[in-house]
């Protein structure tokens, strides 16, 4: 099995692999509570129903679940990447609305905690973030910086006492309205990038109404404002001036786990027009002996049967993976190591979950204009998948800056021309003009399509 990221291009590859007795035990666990506790209610959330999201989060966290990334020793059950990945993808198709709230909980919002806190931070956090006694958001995007994450303006100024004042604005945190415990990024100095463990209630922060979004309706999106917060000495999380760690590398991980997201999504819109197409007759027969529906539902399956393996495959690797650990916990190592791989699995999945979204409405013909269908809410929900996370477009930056990085410093092998031929041509037209950005992209089409390839 391949132990190192960009190890794909030379042909090495992690199989899948079946789920053991206490994983399919977490599945049993969730699969019901899913079923019978949050799909009946996506309409309810959709409409938000007040108080229904944070009751459906902390009865989560009373079964053990919210947990997931979080050692025993703190009250987790420290599940493997892969089934991490089948949460996401279970969540999400039974209701995204509620998915997204869990899985930022249980992901970017726990993570830098768990990699970079200290031994008392951890101690006071992390059981009750395993419990859902505390809820937890993950607050880096400002208005003026979205794409470029580390371009903030959000400033943190040491006091007389020797804490610290935060003053500045976040936007777009997913769970504001309900956490208890914010990261919140900012600039020490006006230069040191930094990440701070802000609670609820901290004199000076404030949280602004409910964005009014396009999908994904049921989470609860609001801005950050801090006017003077007063923080205590020991909110500052990991090194003062190493902020982007903190940052960086739960976002790779969490780009595992929105693909994930997105492949339940598409498995659901496939399985609505399966039904649609099957219950729906037209010129006396149902839709799906249609030879021309009949291959719009085979290649979505297509589509959808790559992606499993994408998603499948990546979270493998991360679960092999063993190095010496960096500092803060060798699931940041992982995530660092991969950060390609997970670019690709965010842009791949989502990407597939577009087109088929949009097959499936289509075979819902006018019905699927309607709000009256399922999908239409799916339709809605899928459009955001292509941004947060990193928009697939600075993802795509990033697998062509990484992979060079990465080949010029000795990370990965020298590459095969005869293998990938058309990757070694696209990278030297992008080391010929490395300011073009077109040119970044292309290379990084070229790696998504040899990634995505191996079935």
């Amino acid at each position: 099995m391949s132990k190192t990221g960009g190890a794909f291009l030379q042909g090495e590859f992690p199989t899948q692999r079946p789920f053991n007795s206490f994983e399919k035990q977490c599945l049993a666990a969730i699969q019901p509570y899913l079923e019978v506790e949050v799909r009946p209610r996506a309409d309810r959330l959709e409409d938000g129903e007040d108080g229904l999201l944070e009751s459906l989060l902390r009865e989560v966290g009373r079964l053990g679940l919210m947990g997931v990334a979080i050692p025993e020793e703190f009250g987790g059950i420290a599940l493997s990447r892969t089934l991490i990945a089948r949460f996401c993808e279970e969540t999400a198709r039974a209701c995204p609305s509620f998915a997204i709230p869990f899985n930022v909980h249980s992901g970017v919002a726990t993570l830098p905690l768990l990699w970079f806190g200290t031994d008392a931070q951890k101690a006071h956090w992390l059981p009750k973030l395993a419990t859902g006694e505390a809820l937890a958001a993950f607050a880096l995007s400002e208005p003026n910086a979205g794409s470029d994450a580390l371009g903030l303006s959000c400033r943190a100024t040491r006091t007389p006492e020797g804490g610290w004042r935060l003053n500045g604005q976040k936007v777009w945190i997913t769970n504001a309205g309900i956490a208890d415990l914010f990261t919140v990024f900012a600039k020490v100095d006006g230069e040191h990038l930094t990440a701070f463990l802000v609670e609820r209630g901290t004199p000076g922060l404030s949280v602004g109404r409910d964005e009014k979004k396009l999908g994904l309706k049921g989470s609860r999106t609001a801005s950050l404002f801090f006017d003077d917060a007063e923080l205590p000495r020991d909110a500052v999380l990991g090194e003062i001036g190493k902020g982007y760690r903190a940052a960086l590398f739960p976002l790779n991980v969490g780009r595992l786990n929105i693909g994930a997201a997105a492949l339940g999504m598409a498995k659901e819109a496939l399985s609505l027009a399966r039904a649609h197409a099957s219950a729906r007759k037209q010129f006396g027969q149902p839709l799906d002996k249609f030879e021309i529906i009949g291959d719009k539902l085979a290649r979505m399956a297509e589509k959808i049967a790559r992606a499993e393996s994408v998603i499948y495959r990546t979270a493998a690797l991360l679960d092999s993976y063993t190095s010496p650990v960096l500092h803060g916990g060798g699931g940041a190592a992982a995530g660092e190591e991969f950060a390609i791989e997970c670019a690709i699995a965010k842009i791949y999945c989502t990407e597939m979950l577009d087109f088929v979204v949009d097959e499936a409405l289509q075979i819902h013909g006018g019905y699927g204009f309607s709000e009256e269908y399922a999908i239409a809410r799916l339709y809605r929900d899928s459009r955001i998948f292509r941004i947060f996370e990193g928009t697939n477009e600075i993802n795509r930056l990033t697998i062509a800056v990484q992979l060079h990085k990465r080949l010029v410093a000795g990370r990965i092998a020298p590459l095969d021309k005869a293998r990938v031929g058309r990757l070694t041509t696209a990278l030297a037209a992008l080391e010929a003009n490395p300011e073009s950005q077109l040119k970044a992209v292309a290379l990084a089409d070229i790696t998504i399509d040899l990634y995505s390839e191996i079935v």
